[in-house]
């Protein structure tokens, strides 16, 4: 009887390591895919450069490689310069208004309005309506490349 217990128990031993390293693996590989709730002010937010009154913070995890979720906010008289992107955004206002100019096209966005900007196409961003403006900004993780550009184009 002892033999079978010795043996059972080595076999059982063996088993639990070999759980706890294929644990151990697939925590190693989701730890960056952890479930949270935050609220989008805890976030860092840093100006975006050749902006005016502007900030950005990043949403989404750094480990993200599909999509990622940014939330500007502009302060009323703030502005953001004309610009291309190479890749598309998709973005929905949270608060304020804006005057936002996509391609040969000028918004009167506001709060709960939806904007789609083709990869390409120029846009530029203007709070001059006495009040901030607040939005999250969908792209994907595919490099970019910004072109600045003059705000008449």
């Amino acid at each position: 009887m002892k033999r079978i217990n010795a043996t059972r128990e080595r076999d059982l031993a063996a088993d639990i390591v070999i759980l706890a390293k294929i644990l151990a693996t697939i925590t190693k590989k989701h730890e960056g895919n952890k479930m949270y709730c935050k609220s989008s002010n805890e976030y860092d937010k840093n100006p975006i450069p050749k902006t005016q009154l502007t900030n950005i913070a990043v949403l989404s995890p750094k480990e993200e490689k599909d999509f990622l979720v940014r939330k500007i906010t502009m302060q009323a008289d703030g502005s953001m310069p004309n610009h291309t992107n190479e890749i598309q955004h998709q973005q929905y206002v949270l608060a304020g208004e804006a005057k936002v100019v996509v391609g040969d096209e000028v918004y009167h966005a506001k709060a709960g309005d939806f904007i789609y900007i083709p990869a390409g196409v120029n846009h530029y961003y203007e709070t001059c309506y006495g009040v901030g403006y607040e939005f999250l900004c969908m792209i994907t993780t595919q490099e970019d490349c910004i072109k600045m550009l003059s705000q008449d184009k």
